[in-house]
């Protein structure tokens, strides 16, 4: 989830994830438990290839993102804090973000 100074996140199987119940009946995080429902940039999904190559997508139900360019950007404020950070793309033909790797990664490093 990154908001205007920070960027928060949980792990969802994690302890904190554990705990938490979706309006659905189903276990699990909602991007809300981390913003109590405050207002976010976005809200995504980040796979940890190792401690510096992260995939992302903008998989949320409230806080996606609202464009290709929005999605690029946080993919390039990854890239500039240090990490190698890919993301699953952008299905221009639904306007949305992808929420599955449709080809290899390709890492810059």
């Amino acid at each position: 989830m990154i908001e205007k100074t920070e960027v928060i996140f949980a792990q969802e199987h994690g302890p904190f994830g554990k705990t938490r119940k979706r309006k659905q009946g189903l276990g699990g995080l909602a991007h809300t438990n981390l913003t109590a429902g405050r207002e976010a940039h976005c809200g995504g999904e980040a796979w940890f290839a190792d401690h510096l190559k992260i995939v992302i997508n903008g998989g949320s139900s409230r806080y996606r993102p609202r464009s290709k360019d929005e999605l690029a950007a946080i993919t390039v404020a990854f890239q500039t804090a240090g990490f190698d950070c890919v993301s699953m793309g952008w299905d221009d033909e639904a306007h949305r973000e992808n929420r599955i790797m449709r080809e290899p990664p390709k890492w810059t490093s």
